[in-house]
């Protein structure tokens, strides 16, 4: 998914380096279950107490419950009922829904092409392969997952984009970026893309 309305652009026009350093230094150095996370509040990230980031108990933030095939052709996303969000593109290749704090977008794509360009975007770090769902590496050819920071208008959100080619030679590129705590925000992120191997499996 590329993002509702998320543009990479030269990171002079959305960000400084020092802002995107210092996002990706917290998130390297954040643990799970340490009661320790990053929070992104859309100009930097700090590291902040969390007694929700225990192993003993279920963290409960993510707002995404799944995401549903309609009619093949056109994408929903079940979205928790307290968040206002508008859909930007409903499209066969194209399905974009924004928030304030939050942008989804999933793209048909080429996979060569779109791994080419996300690693030029130097607000993005490429993640290890072990980052990405047992099942969503078992089910396609091959599979890319990024993580940093998107322009969305004129704010700047913080998440992941996930590239990958089925075996059917269809490619797609997933993003969800958002403000506000990360635990949530990757939470959100493999919700969806969870939801899409499920949906494109079927």
């Amino acid at each position: 998914m590329v993002l509702c309305g998320c543009v990479i652009r030269k990171e002079e026009d959305v960000m400084n380096n020092q802002m995107v350093e210092q996002f990706q230094k917290l998130m390297d150095e954040d643990k799970a279950g340490d009661g320790h996370s990053v929070e992104w509040d859309g100009k930097k990230a700090q590291n902040i107490k969390d007694e929700q980031d225990n192993p003993q108990i279920s963290d409960g933030r993510t707002g995404f419950v799944g995401l549903d095939k309609i009619q093949k052709t056109k994408w929903s996303v079940k979205i928790d009922q307290s968040e206002n969000y508008k859909v930007v593109s409903d499209e066969e290749d194209n399905f974009k829904i924004e928030s304030e704090d939050w942008c989804l977008e999933i793209e048909k794509t080429d996979y060569d092409l779109a791994i080419e360009k996300l690693k030029k975007a130097s607000a993005l770090k490429v993640m290890p392969e072990n980052e990405i769902d047992k099942n969503i590496r078992e089910y396609n050819n091959r599979v890319s997952l990024f993580r940093g920071l998107k322009e969305n208008g004129e704010q700047v959100y913080a998440g992941y984009t996930l590239v990958v080619e089925d075996f059917f030679d269809n490619s797609y590129q997933l993003s969800y970026f958002g403000k506000g705590n990360m635990n949530k925000i990757k939470g959100n992120a493999a919700m969806v893309f969870g939801a899409f191997q499920t949906e494109i499996a079927d």
